[in-house]
Order: C-alpha cells, then structure tokens, then sequence
C-alpha cells in the first residue's frame, strides 16, 4: 500500500502531459502510485503515456468520456494508497511536493486535507502566489479556509492531497457540476475540515493567457449550487461572503461574453454587502462599461 496515490485525469493534452508525469516520477519522495485516467482521449495522449515504463504508474481508461469530476472519483475508486493527491495532465509539481506533503501529515497527523501554494503558469510567464498568504513563511492550520480564500484560495487542484477515507465519506467530486467542481470541493470539504497549509509554491498551476473564465466553458456546464450550501453551511463564518465572491466572477464572465442569462441570474443572487467597493461599482455598472473595465484590466495584466 503506497501512501500517495496521485490522480492524474487526462483528456486530449499529448503536449503537455509528458512533463506533468515525469514531474510526479520524479519526485523525492517515492511511495507512491500514479494513475492517469485517460477520459477517451482523440489524440495520443495514451500512446505519449504507454511509452514510459515505471512500475508505479498505471493507466486506467474509461470507455467513453466521461467529464472531469467523473475521470477523478473513477481514480479514487482505484487509488491504493493512504492519501489521494490531485495533478492535471498539464500542470506539473516541484521535485519535492510530495516530501513536503509529506512532513506535514507527519507535523499535523491529526488533520485531513494538506496544500502548498502554488505558481500560476501563462504560456510565456508565470505568477507568484498570493503574498498576503504567504507572510508568515511557515506552515500552519488555516481554521477559517473561507476568510482567507475569498479572491484567491490558498491551493489549487494541482497542490492538494487528502485522506482517502475521508474524501471519500464526503463523497468525492460532485459529479453533476461540470464547471467550478474544485469550488464545490472546497466548500463541502472546509466547511468540516481545517486546511494544513504550506506556502511554498510548489505546484505549477497552467492558466489560459488572461487568466479568466470564458462562457465557451461555462454557458451550457452546471455550476456550483451555491444557494443549497448557503442554506447547508449557513452558520460557518466566512462561507457566505466566499459565496458571494464566486457569484461575483461568473457574473463579471457572463457579461464579457454579453451572456444575459447567465449575467442576470447571478446579478440577482449576489449580496452586494459582501464585495468590496470596486467589485459593487462593477455590478452596478452599464454592462458595456463592465465589458471596456474588463478588456482594460486584462490588458494591463498581459502589459
């Protein structure tokens, strides 16, 4: 029984996956095993993966795609190992992330999920992690996940391990949402359990060039029930603000993409009182202005 098993799903990335394995071989800390969940890729992503040999690596493939909540609950089913670590076909890990998750399960035995920070990866740049969270320079119990995630969370999907027994009593990914399925896991998952937190950024997170959501990936997926979870979780603090911030960034993406239906369902379910003063004046906004405001941001961003 390893004491990693690393989820690896992959659909239709042959150029990048390679370097997403070789990262997760690689790595300092060897007991581990590596399942790659090929969901019925079209391009040789398979055939890139069936060329190296290493004993720890396995290939499950599913017989027909499936969908990404789906491809990683089909790799916990499988997985072997004491904890389950997350790791997209085109994202990578720094050679130590696992002997960093490691010492802290040895520091922190008592807890349940595990994260470092992380770099967010353009084709030809990178960012650094969120200062404000990495002050400290020391890994620590985040009690509160919600107030200090609100903007940017500390982890992405790529930097996170978790008991398996754990996550699977909280039921995996939730498969009927098809887009913002790490934001749903978050919330069911820190509405119970603390977060370990490591501010080294030790994963390598790939981000389309602007960096934002577009309405090609979610005008017609299924979204984070964030209503339910404000009635399930309603007395735990931070939790509705965090809420109202993720209502915030799919309203700002519908209006880029001049989506009214998606914009006005969001427009209505925000609270206002808990955004700051910039992101209220956006709400309020002509959406053309929203549109100009937001063309410009990206700009300087690339700039």
């Amino acid at each position: 029984m390893p004491f990693f098993s690393v989820i690896m799903p992959l659909y239709n990335k042959e150029a990048f996956v390679l370097e997403a394995v070789n990262s997760v071989l690689q790595q300092t800390f060897t007991d581990f095993e590596l399942l790659v969940v090929d969901d019925a890729s079209t391009d040789n992503s398979v055939a890139v993966v069936s060329e190296i040999t290493d004993n720890r690596l396995k290939i499950i493939r599913n017989p027909e795609n499936l969908n990404l909540p789906k491809s990683r609950n089909v790799g916990i089913a499988a997985a072997t190992g004491t904890f389950v670590a997350f790791l997209d076909s085109d994202d990578k890990w720094e050679p130590n992330f696992l002997a960093e998750i490691f010492q802290m399960t040895e520091t922190f035995p008592n807890q349940v999920v595990y994260a470092t920070s992380y770099f967010k990866w353009f084709s030809d740049s990178f960012r650094g992690p969120n200062a404000a969270l990495n002050r400290e320079n020391r890994t620590q119990i985040i009690t509160n996940f919600f107030e200090k995630a609100v903007g940017e969370s500390p982890y992405c999907s790529s930097s996170l391990a978790i008991r398996k027994d754990k996550m699977q009593a909280l039921g995996g990914y939730n498969e009927a949402v098809t887009f913002g399925e790490d934001i749903d896991l978050c919330i069911r998952l820190h509405a119970i359990h603390p977060l370990v937190f490591n501010p080294k950024p030790l994963a390598w997170y790939r981000q389309n060039e602007s960096g934002q959501m577009t309405m090609s990936s979610i005008s017609k997926k299924v979204h984070t029930p964030f209503s339910n979870y404000e009635k399930d979780f309603g007395n735990v603090p931070g939790l509705k603000k965090y809420l109202n911030f993720h209502r915030y960034a799919l309203l700002m993406a519908a209006i880029r993409e001049k989506n009214d239906l998606v914009a006005n369902k969001y427009q209505l379910e925000i609270d206002l009182r808990d955004l700051d003063f910039k992101r209220k004046l956006l709400c309020v906004m002509s959406r053309t202005l929203v549109r100009w405001a937001l063309r410009f941001r990206e700009l300087r961003n690339r700039g």
